[in-house]
């Protein structure tokens, strides 16, 4: 994650505008606290004080003052591609005003944002800013997720994706994930699909092959390593139709793993496993190779 900017109390005059036909390729968040307007396609629209909106990835913005002091807030941030595919998984509602009923902690989070990007004067990787925003999105997720029940189910469901993600060596099944928020496996995996666009056992390969990444970054760290902590070894008898489906399915996997074997004597994992072990390796082999 980086932060491109981060705006606390800005104020600015009556003639103030901003005109965005290509939008930005970061996203952003805006809270406007005065009296403003913006365009919906040709339709001019007025905002009440206090009002936030999520703007996405090449969203036109058209939007400025009314009055003679327009004061807004602001957060900026960009993301790489494994952040990316996260975020836009989560159903976060972009492109949409809304009023906010509980300014002050708003005010307050950005208020804390700015002070500490403006201190450590850095757009790079900051777990404080980035512990603050996930605070700020979670507050944001309650005004567009106006339905009680559904806010409730989305704060478990939350919580127990942080937690794949957060320890993906966890031993998860869909049973034992559904256990954890106290619903069917059916109603657990349709409100899981519904707020993330994805499966929880998905969530649970993703995880993993992000954490082997990370292991695979750091020079230190042997394929050997990887495959224990990654949990993917499991023994089998004859290696020769393993052989063959590496082979025939990615040569550069296959180069992986016949090293793996040969210097490592890691057993062949029997034909169910070895495809999900396939899987990874092939996912990683850009990485390494």
């Amino acid at each position: 994650m980086e932060f491109i900017s981060i705006g606390y109390d800005f104020h600015h005059n009556r003639n103030f505008q901003i005109s965005r036909p290509q939008g930005l390729n970061y996203y952003l968040f805006l809270i406007i606290r005065s009296n403003a307007y913006y365009l919906d396609g040709c339709d001019k629209k007025f905002l009440h004080q206090k009002s936030i909106i999520f703007f996405d990835k090449g969203t036109p913005q058209f939007f400025g003052a009314i009055d003679d002091d327009y004061t807004n807030d602001w957060i900026s941030f960009s993301l790489n591609k494994d952040e990316d595919l996260l975020f836009r998984s989560s159903g976060i509602t972009s492109n949409k005003f809304y009023n906010i009923p509980s300014f002050c902690f708003f005010e307050d989070i950005i208020n804390l944002m700015s002070d500490e990007f403006r201190l450590n004067n850095t757009n790079s990787y900051n777990s404080l800013l980035s512990d603050l925003l996930t605070a700020f999105l979670k507050k944001y997720m309650e005004i567009s997720l106006p339905d009680n029940s559904k806010l409730l189910y989305y704060n478990k469901l939350t919580t127990i994706r942080h937690m794949i993600y957060s320890f993906p060596t966890g031993k998860y099944t869909i049973e034992s994930l559904a256990h954890k928020s106290n619903l069917s496996i059916s109603h657990f995996s349709h409100l899981y699909k519904q707020y993330f666009n994805t499966t929880p056992m998905s969530d649970v390969i993703l995880s993993r092959i992000q954490y082997a990444k990370q292991l695979l970054n750091c020079k230190r760290q042997m394929i050997r390593t990887v495959n224990v902590r990654t949990k993917k070894g499991c023994h089998s008898a004859s290696p020769n139709p393993c052989v063959y489906l590496v082979e025939s399915y990615c040569s550069m996997a296959a180069i992986l793993f016949s090293v793996e074997y040969v210097y490592f004597q890691t057993a062949i994992p029997d034909n169910h496993k070895f495809l999900n072990y396939l899987l990874l390796l092939f996912q990683l082999s850009n990485t390494i190779l």
